[in-house]
């Protein structure tokens, strides 16, 4: 049995593969970024895994709230409102109790980061 590949679909395997590499890159650096913004007494409490669960619960809700599709120039985002959401879901989703006023500062870092990196 032959297996034939076009060099055009090995490039874009490779593409993808290679972007894939690079959004994790760039999630580890963010989670990293995040944890040491956070307190000490947070610190000690979260750990990477914690803050990459409730990095991708920010980013459910800004699809969730159809900030994505949003063709104004600016757009307003109540950061009280993306904890509230990451600590139910996290709770509804993923079993993790995390207490609104901790996520806050997630949401805030994570903000922090969107605007120091796009």
């Amino acid at each position: 049995m032959k297996i034939c590949c076009s060099t055009n679909t090995l490039t874009t395997m490779t593409s993808i593969e290679e972007e894939l590499l690079m959004d994790e890159e760039n999630d580890a650096r963010e989670a990293e970024y995040i944890l040491h913004t956070l307190s000490s007494e947070l610190q000690d409490r979260y750990t990477t895994d914690d803050i990459r669960t409730m990095m991708d619960l920010i980013v459910e809700y800004y699809y969730d709230s159809g900030m994505l599709e949003c063709t104004d120039a600016e757009v307003e985002i109540d950061l009280q409102d993306v904890a509230e959401y990451v600590a139910k879901h996290a709770k509804e989703y993923h079993e993790k109790d995390y207490p609104v006023e901790d996520v806050f500062f997630v949401v805030q870092a994570d903000f922090d980061w969107q605007e120091q990196n796009l």
